[in-house]
C-alpha cells in the first residue's frame, strides 16, 4: 500500500484554526449575545398589557365591586406582574362570576387586577393601507382555555377605539383601504348534533367599522379585487342545514352571492388561488368540537404573494398561548 503525503494545512482541522485566528471577532460576538440573554435583567421579560376600552378600572381585587385604584384609557400599557417564577407568562385568575382576570403593575409598590376582555395581553395588527385606522385581533383567553379573536378598530392614534365581532381567520383589507371582510359566526347552530358549530358568514365592514353588510354564508374568504370578487367555502345553509360541498363566489357589493364556481373557473384563477379537491364533507370537526383551521380549501403559497393580503403579515405582539386559569381565593 502507498500512502501520499498531504499538506498539512489542507487538514480541516489546521484551516478552522487559522480561521478562527483571523477572525476572533465572529466567535467573540455570539458568545457575548448569549451570556446577555442568560444574565440579562429581570424585567427583560416582562410582559404588558394593552388598553384597548375606554375607562377600563383598574381594581384591588378580582372582582367587579372592588375598590378602584385607577381609570386607564385606550393606548396605555401596564406590566402584567402575576407571572410565574422563571415564566414570562402572566397568570390568569376567574371570579365567581366567571370574568378572567390579570394582575398590573400601577406603580413602585402598586399592584392592582384588570378585566381581559377590554385590554389585550397578545394581539394582532392589521394596518390599513392607507396608514389609519388600525384593526386589531386581540387573541382574548376564555374560561374554558381557548382563545378568542375579538376584532378592534383603532382611529385618530388611539383617540377611538371600538370593539367590533368575534371573527375567525384574518380580516382582509381592500388595497384602498376603504373596506375590508372578515368571517364570523352566527347566532345561528349547524343542525348537526355531532358537532359543536355555528354557521359560518362573511361580512363587509366599512374602514371605521360603523357600516357592516353580509356578503355570504360561508367561510375561508378570498379577495380578487382583480375580478371584484370574493370566493368562499360552504357546506351549510344559511339555516344550518347540510347542503353539497362547494367553492362560490360573490361580488364585493353583495350580489350574486349563490353563484357556483365550475371547474373550467377555478382553472383560470390564479394558482395561489386554486383549491385542491374537496374530500371532507359537511360537519367535520376537531376532538374539541370546532373545526380546524387546516382545513381550509386554498391552497398555501409562500412564493406568491397575490391579493389574498394586500398589507403584509400582520405583526404579533405579547404572547401566543397563555397560561391556564386559576381561581381567585
Amino acid at each position: 500500500m502507498t500512502h501520499v503525503l498531504r499538506d498539512a494545512w489542507c487538514h480541516p482541522a489546521p484551516r478552522l484554526y487559522l480561521r478562527l485566528r483571523r477572525g476572533w471577532p465572529a466567535l467573540f460576538l455570539p458568545a457575548a449575545l448569549l451570556l446577555a440573554i442568560l444574565f440579562r435583567a429581570p424585567g427583560a421579560s416582562a410582559v404588558d398589557v394593552l388598553i384597548l376600552g375606554r375607562d377600563v378600572h383598574i381594581r384591588e381585587t378580582p372582582h367587579l365591586t372592588a375598590k378602584i385604584i385607577k381609570t386607564t384609557q385606550p393606548g396605555e400599557t401596564y406590566e402584567v406582574t402575576g407571572r410565574k417564577p422563571g415564566k414570562g407568562q402572566p397568570l390568569y385568575i376567574f371570579d365567581e362570576g366567571g370574568n378572567l382576570w390579570v394582575t398590573v403593575r400601577v406603580g413602585d409598590e402598586v399592584h392592582g387586577f384588570i378585566r381581559t376582555d377590554l385590554v389585550s395581553v397578545a394581539h394582532e395588527e392589521f394596518p390599513s393601507p392607507r396608514g389609519d385606522p388600525l384593526l386589531i385581533v386581540n387573541l382574548r383567553p376564555t374560561i374554558d382555555g381557548a382563545i378568542q379573536r375579538d376584532l378592534w378598530v383603532v382611529q385618530k392614534d388611539w383617540h377611538s377605539t371600538r370593539r367590533l365581532a368575534p371573527i375567525e381567520g384574518k380580516p382582509i383589507w381592500a388595497s384602498h383601504g376603504e373596506w375590508f371582510i372578515c368571517q364570523m359566526d352566527s347566532e345561528r347552530p349547524v343542525k348537526d348534533p355531532n358537532v359543536e358549530r355555528k354557521v359560518e358568514q362573511i361580512e363587509k365592514f366599512s374602514a371605521d367599522g360603523r357600516t357592516r353588510n353580509l356578503l355570504a354564508i360561508g367561510s375561508y374568504p378570498v379577495l380578487d379585487e382583480a375580478r371584484g370578487e370574493v370566493y368562499f367555502y360552504r357546506d351549510v345553509s344559511e339555516q344550518g342545514e347540510a347542503v353539497p360541498p362547494g367553492l362560490f363566489a360573490v361580488n364585493v357589493d353583495g350580489t350574486d352571492s349563490g353563484r357556483r364556481m365550475a371547474t373550467s373557473t377555478c382553472r383560470r384563477l390564479p394558482r395561489s388561488f386554486r383549491p385542491p379537491p374537496i374530500a371532507f364533507p359537511c360537519g367535520r370537526s376537531t376532538p374539541g368540537g370546532r373545526r380546524s383551521a387546516s382545513r381550509s380549501p386554498w391552497k398555501a403559497s409562500s412564493s406568491s404573494k397575490g391579493p389574498i393580503e394586500t398589507t403584509g403579515a400582520p405583526r404579533t405582539v405579547g404572547l401566543a398561548e397563555p397560561l391556564p386559569a386559576t381561581a381567585s381565593r
